[in-house]
């Protein structure tokens, strides 16, 4: 679906607050909005609708030792978005 305005945005607080403006609707991601929805402020109208997925990366300074936490973090987020968001399961 192309969708033709005046108003666009990469910032995802941008969006939100736009959306919250009545300029329209938008695609923002569960987590950025979900105090909006709890609080009645935005609704979910295209439930079904699965946006394009994009990759997530974790960059750090390349090294022979990577610390724990570090390490930790990575793979706790790649947990985390593998359990919440099944195709990242696949992605190394």
């Amino acid at each position: 679906m192309r969708v033709n305005g005046r108003f666009s945005a990469t910032n995802p607080e941008a969006i939100g607050e736009a959306t919250l403006a009545g300029l329209g609707i938008s695609v923002v991601m569960l987590w950025s909005a979900r105090d909006h929805i709890e609080q009645g402020r935005m609704k979910i109208i295209l439930a079904d609708y699965k946006p394009t997925p994009y990759e997530v990366h974790a960059v750090y300074p390349e090294r022979r030792f990577v610390p724990q936490k570090v390490r930790k973090l990575i793979e706790h987020l790649r947990s985390h978005y593998a359990k919440h968001y099944p195709l990242v399961s696949s992605i190394e």
